[in-house]
């Protein structure tokens, strides 16, 4: 299952942990994020373009709930919450870029997003062109199904069937590069891979565990299969340009704060219930 990381696993990171791959308790601290739209803002330079402006910008993708997603019209979720945390230590105003997946890390280095937070592993791949934080959350992918699906009991039952994975995450990494499966189909969001899903189109999705049970939880008729000898752990951090020190130390500072006082256990309860309350 996916769990919240501690501090032991911040401090391996620390020494070069490389991963596998892709509020505040009552969730009231979404509600001044604004939702940018496309341009520059974020600049090409270095930390001296983010202190000489008012605002710091996030990059994500809102299809990823719990982490991400939209709702009453604004963007909430576990990594809107750290991100505000962030701003607030920066005394900044938080925008948010809502992107596809594949485009964030992009959009980071040509300077239109100051930092990306879209539930991201950390890998060697990625860390080739970004930095990266600590990490913040210990994640494992899962497979979806239809409720009164029985034959999918395991990642060894997704050979010779129609499955789901959503382009650029590590789901869909993990189902191209390792399991080699042969009819793998890529989508643009979990929504999309859900309708496929349930029109019959697939017979199974790959996806991270946490957003897997949210899938579950507002589609009565899916459930989630696990194969944790197959699918190993991967961690989350936060991306920055290459070379953003000041930024980077800054972002470190409050995930390492949010993670010692416990608040983040508490960011992720809430979110991981959300759509129950």
């Amino acid at each position: 299952m996916k769990k919240f990381i501690g501090l032991a696993l911040t401090a391996l990171m620390l020494v070069g942990l490389a991963a596998c791959g892709g509020g505040n308790g009552n969730g009231d601290d979404n509600g001044g994020s604004n939702v940018a739209g496309n341009g520059n803002e974020g600049g090409n330079g270095g930390g001296t373009a983010v202190e000489a402006r008012g605002t710091i910008v996030m990059g994500t993708n809102a299809e990823f709930e719990p982490f991400e997603f939209w709702s009453g019209g604004q963007i909430v979720g576990i990594d809107v919450a750290i991100a505000r945390a962030i701003a607030d230590e920066l005394d900044k105003d938080l925008d948010i870029r809502d992107m596809d997946f594949t485009a964030l890390l992009v959009a980071l280095n040509r300077g239109e997003v100051d930092f990306v937070a879209a539930g991201m592993t950390i890998n060697d791949e990625r860390r080739e062109s970004v930095d990266f934080s600590i990490p913040y959350f210990q994640a494992m992918q899962a497979i979806v199904v239809a409720a009164d699906n029985n034959s999918v009991q395991s990642a060894a039952d997704l050979q010779g069937i129609a499955v789901a994975a959503i382009a650029g995450y590590t789901g869909y990494n993990f189902s191209n590069d390792v399991l080699n499966l042969p009819n793998l189909r890529a989508y643009s969001s979990p929504a999309f891979a859900v309708a496929a899903l349930q029109q019959g189109s697939v017979d199974a999705i790959v996806i991270d565990y946490t957003t897997a049970r949210a899938l579950v939880n507002a589609n009565s008729d899916l459930q989630v299969v696990m194969d944790e000898d197959v699918f190993g752990s991967e961690y989350y951090g936060i991306a920055v340009r290459q070379g953003e020190t000041d930024l980077l130390n800054s972002i470190n500072l409050v995930l390492q704060r949010l993670l010692d006082s416990g608040e983040l256990d508490e960011i992720i309860a809430y979110y991981r219930s959300y759509g129950e309350n």
